[in-house]
């Protein structure tokens, strides 16, 4: 499963593991009352769409790459939508809302199944009534804090970076311990290794990256340190959200860094490629394998 090509460190990419994302923006007509929006792909495979605010974007997990036919809403879908509603419109495979935004900082996560020969259009629609409050802190924000009203983690960042690469000690962990296991993981992780990578800052330098140590208990508490060119340290900290065979996904904080790292295991639990990407004024890519 072991990657050797360094092609995925050499350029400005929205790919992680290999795997290509298409984005959209949604065309908003209307507005006020419930919030409704309609989703339109071409899918000859699976593939998971998130969605934030009034963006989207659609990542090919088998088969061919999905392809974007459409998405109107009639307002942008907020991070705490009240009575989130699936429905499937067309479509001869599988479709599910395997995430819903309250309870994943704000992006909604749609699973798509075409196990047929060629491809199929397929038609989905989400739809809520109002939000269930203030938002709270674990949704994600975009620019200035507002998921869907002119930035998000689909799009680099363009305010100034104010980000600190190497501050002295290191990154402190911020994110707080885990309440319990996520469903699908009750297993060990403990490992470290030389390999290549890089820490990409949008609007600031970037850094390569040499040593890696990965560390995931069974509780799903994630710990990651990250050694760069400049003899820096990443520090890395955080818990499982979702387990999908060999593929992990956590909600990681260190110092000002936070964001959604994944992290692609062997069958023997050795770490493969871990993919990075920073939210908010601090928007960051990191990408990081094994040698």
């Amino acid at each position: 499963m072991k990657m050797k090509s360094t092609a995925l460190f050499l350029a400005v990419s929205t790919v992680a593991f290999g795997q290509q994302y298409e984005s959209t923006r949604a065309r908003i007509t209307g507005g006020g009352g419930d919030g409704k929006c309609s989703f339109e792909v071409q899918v000859d495979g699976t593939v998971e769409i998130e969605i934030l605010g009034d963006q989207a974007r659609m990542r090919s997990l088998a088969g061919a790459n999905g392809q974007w036919r459409k998405m109107e809403c009639n307002m942008a879908l907020p991070a705490n939508p009240a009575q989130l509603s699936f429905s499937p419109q067309g479509g001869r495979g599988k479709q599910m809302l395997t995430m819903n935004p309250v309870d994943n900082r704000g992006v909604a996560v749609v699973k798509i199944e075409d196990s047929q020969g060629g491809s199929d259009t397929y038609k989905f629609d989400l739809s809520w009534k109002g939000t269930t409050g203030p938002q709270s802190g674990r949704n994600l924000p975009g620019r200035n804090g507002n998921p869907g009203t002119g930035g998000s983690i689909f799009d680099p960042e363009p305010a100034a970076n104010n980000f600190p690469v190497n501050p002295p000690g290191g990154f402190p962990s911020s994110a707080p311990a885990n309440s319990g296991s996520v469903t699908g993981w009750n297993d060990q992780v403990n490992f470290k290794a030389a390999g290549d990578g890089y820490l990409r800052l949008f609007r600031g330098s970037d850094d390569q990256i040499g040593e890696g140590q990965v560390t995931v208990d069974p509780s799903g508490r994630v710990q990651v340190s990250l050694t760069t060119r400049s003899n820096g340290r990443v520090q890395l900290s955080g818990n499982l959200i979702l387990v999908q065979g060999d593929r992990l996904v956590a909600n990681m904080t260190g110092g000002t860094m936070q964001g959604v790292m994944e992290i692609l295991l062997d069958s023997r639990n050795r770490v493969q490629e871990l993919a990075m990407t920073g939210v908010g004024r601090n928007h960051f890519e990191l990408r990081w394998q094994p040698r």
